[in-house]
Order: structure tokens, then C-alpha cells, then sequence
């Protein structure tokens, strides 16, 4: 399904969730990229679903990614899960990001996931400041305050990634 499609359907732009877990197949040539967003007001504070690498592709100077965050709006800037391709390999190193308004990034590796191997994953955003992302069995907590309404986004760069399962709503209890 590609973006245009996605966005066709309403499923990541209405402020309620889908009736059914969505999918998003994301396929993007070397050093390019496919997203969807999902924006609802008051909504957008939990993503979950699972990841899965297919494909990559070769670029000089973009390496494979697979990306779910939250950007936020004031001050700008996200936290999120990322699949990025391991140097030569079939390996995608699976890492936590968090990117600042001042250009600043930080990226901590959770795990190593191969072609066609599929992760499940959740990040939920907690009010008083504090995301959880949850990928496979590891749970990561950071104190990151998303604002009252962040947007979620689904990503792609230099390969082919599906996203199935997606699901997303308010926040979660406690």
C-alpha cells in the first residue's frame, strides 16, 4: 500500500483510530524516502504493531532505515524505534533515537534484527514527561516530555519495510 493510498483511505489522518489494525508497505529507492503520519488532536500518544525488512537498497550516501517516532512540535524535535542497516551486512541494528530542536541526536543500540525477521513493537508517551518503547522483550523508558499532542511517524529510507498491525490511540492508563 503506498502512502498515497494510506493517506486516501483516511487510515493515519482521521483523529480516531481504524477500525482494524492498519498495514504500511514502505518502499523507498536509494536515498529517498516514504512516510505517513498520523496527527489527531489528543490522540496520538500510542503506536504499536510490528516491522519487518524485506529488502535494501544501495546509496552512496543514505544507509536503510525503518523508522517510528514522535515528532514533537514545541520545542521541535522526536523520540522514536529505528531499524538501520549494518555496514555491508543483512543486519539491521535496531537503537533508540531521540533528536533535539538544536540539531542535537542520540541514538543507543537495543538489539540486531535480520531480513524478514519481524519485531514487534509499542511506544507510548505518559503524561508528566516520560515515553516507553517497547521492541521485542526490551524496554526502554526516557524522560521525554511529547506535549499534549505529537505527531506519530511511520518511515522508510533506501530499502522495502512492512509495518503491519499498526495501531495507535490515546494515552495509555496510569
Amino acid at each position: 500500500m503506498t502512502c498515497a493510498a494510506v493517506a486516501a483511505a483516511g487510515l493515519m489522518t482521521s483523529a480516531a483510530a481504524p477500525d482494524r489494525p492498519a498495514e504500511f508497505a514502505c518502499s523507498a529507492r536509494g536515498g529517498n524516502y516514504d512516510e505517513i503520519t498520523h496527527s489527531g488532536a489528543g490522540q496520538a500518544h500510542r503506536i504499536r504493531g510490528t516491522v519487518m525488512p524485506l529488502r535494501y537498497r544501495v546509496h552512496d550516501r543514505s544507509r536503510p532505515t525503518a523508522t517510528v517516532q514522535f515528532r514533537i512540535r514545541q520545542p521541535r524535535g522526536g523520540v522514536g524505534l529505528q531499524l538501520l542497516r549494518r555496514g555491508t551486512t543483512d543486519r539491521f541494528d535496531v537503537t533508540i533515537v531521540t533528536a533535539g530542536s538544536a540539531g542535537g541526536r542520540t541514538s543507543t543500540k537495543i538489539g540486531l534484527l535480520g531480513l524478514n525477521q519481524e519485531l514487534a513493537f509499542e511506544l507510548s508517551a505518559r503524561a508528566g514527561g516520560q515515553v516507553s518503547i517497547q521492541a521485542g522483550d526490551r524496554r526502554v523508558d526516557l524522560p521525554v516530555d511529547v506535549g499534549t499532542s505529537p505527531e506519530i511517524s511511520i518511515s522508510c529510507s533506501t530499502g522495502a519495510f512492512r509495518f503491519r498491525g499498526l495501531e495507535w490511540g490515546g494515552p495509555p492508563a496510569s
